[in-house]
């Protein structure tokens, strides 16, 4: 039934990656186990976000910040969007912002077993490419793909760097109007930290020039459910 879900959730215009199941360490919480999920393989882009706008006007217009960059950015990751924002352009799409614990496991780097934590950027030398773009590499965002190195387990881009990225996640509650949500991810706006420290807190309703997402597709857990949702 996997390959049947994978399938049916993986159109050829979707740009994501299968993330196989397996346990996370959140900081300061004993492991949890983490289902099978796909998720985008680079984040949400201006593009992308333009087209979002223009089809559901409700969730408009494009950040200012981004309202006079041309179609040559268009390959950029949107940001300066609020949670509600990131997670309406995923629902439009027939998806969910990643949970924390998703997040986490779609980041893990190098293979499975190992530490999992993404390499010490002040370990290369100074005549190489820095490794991820956190802010001593850029002022901006980057396309993804221009630090090969920033390439997780799953094969997905920037998830050390570049802009970091909403989760559904809250600190409490439910994700709605005042709640805090979780961020994860370093990004061009400020410097390195390790996998385990990448973490910020920002309400639902506010948004960062540093602050983009990318979306996941839930596969259906047991085989009941996913018959169903095969509608088999």
């Amino acid at each position: 039934l996997l390959g049947l879900l994978i399938a049916a959730d993986f159109p050829s215009s979707w740009d994501m990656v299968f993330v196989s199941p397996g346990e996370v360490t959140l900081p300061g919480r004993p492991s949890e186990f983490v289902g099978a999920f796909l998720i985008d393989r680079q984040e949400a882009t201006l593009g992308q976000y333009r087209h979002f706008v223009q089809m559901e006007k409700a969730f408009g217009p494009v950040p200012a910040a981004f309202d006079t960059w041309g179609s040559d950015y268009n390959d950029y990751p949107i940001s300066d969007v609020s949670c509600l924002d990131a997670m309406a352009f995923a629902a439009e799409r027939g998806c969910v912002l990643p949970t924390e614990a998703q997040w986490t496991r779609a980041a893990a780097y190098g293979d499975e077993g190992g530490s999992g934590v993404w390499p010490d950027p002040l370990d290369i030398e100074e005549d190489e490419m820095p490794l991820y773009n956190v802010n001593y590499a850029s002022e901006v965002p980057r396309p993804a793909g221009q630090f090969p190195s920033d390439l997780s387990r799953f094969s997905c881009w920037n998830m050390a760097g570049n802009v970091a990225e909403w989760t559904r996640t809250p600190l409490e509650g439910q994700p709605t109007y005042g709640a805090v949500m979780v961020v994860c991810g370093n990004s061009f706006f400020k410097p390195y930290r390790s996998a385990e420290m990448a973490r910020e807190q920002l309400a639902f309703e506010k948004s960062a020039i540093y602050v983009g997402f990318r979306c996941v597709k839930e596969i259906p857990s047991s085989p009941t459910a996913a018959r169903a949702y095969l509608g088999r």
